[in-house]
């Protein structure tokens, strides 16, 4: 529940000066966001900070991703969404590294095309970038519309370097 807990905590902090005072949040990153249990006006608020939303494919596939598309949508241009091709949800920990793939896919904790490695692999590829991009103080004040050029040109480049992994939605309409 840590991405839900995540969305929540950044609208608290949006509204509550108090909660926010001395907090300065330069980035969020909620992977595989079950979005169900948020109420509507969290879905219909943006988040203050640039936003990575990592979803797998199990995710993408299932009922209520239209609720994630709807948060994602009320973030704006700062928001940016990557689905792990043929994921399950898993991949956002270190459970697949535990079974051989045999037992992983009889289990169903791995997705059939998914491989342990190769996945998490691409996807440090990408938080590592995202920390960078939301480190750099040209992005701080999140009005720099070149800092947000070269983070999507960065993640277009990662998509292509893990194009067998990372699929690249960017943001709702």
């Amino acid at each position: 529940f840590g991405a839900a807990s995540t969305v929540q905590t950044m609208e608290r902090l949006a509204k509550d000066k108090r909660a926010a005072a001395g907090a300065k949040v330069v980035g969020v990153c909620a992977m595989d966001l079950w979005s169900y249990p948020l109420p509507q006006h969290t879905l219909e608020n943006r988040i203050q900070a640039p936003s990575l939303f990592i979803t797998s494919a199990q995710f993408e596939s299932n009922d209520e991703f239209g609720f994630t598309e709807k948060l994602i949508s009320s973030c704006g241009e700062q928001a940016s969404l990557v689905a792990v091709h043929g994921s399950r949800h898993q991949f956002v920990s270190d459970t697949p590294f535990f079974f051989p793939k045999p037992i992983s896919d009889a289990f169903q904790i791995t997705g059939s095309d998914e491989t342990a490695s190769t996945t998490s692999a691409a996807v440090a590829d990408l938080l590592s970038s995202f920390i960078a991009h939301c480190a750099d103080p040209a992005s701080n004040g999140r009005e720099s519309a070149h800092s947000d050029e070269l983070w999507k040109k960065k993640l277009d480049k990662l998509t292509q370097d893990h194009e067998n992994v990372l699929l690249r939605r960017g943001s709702p309409p």
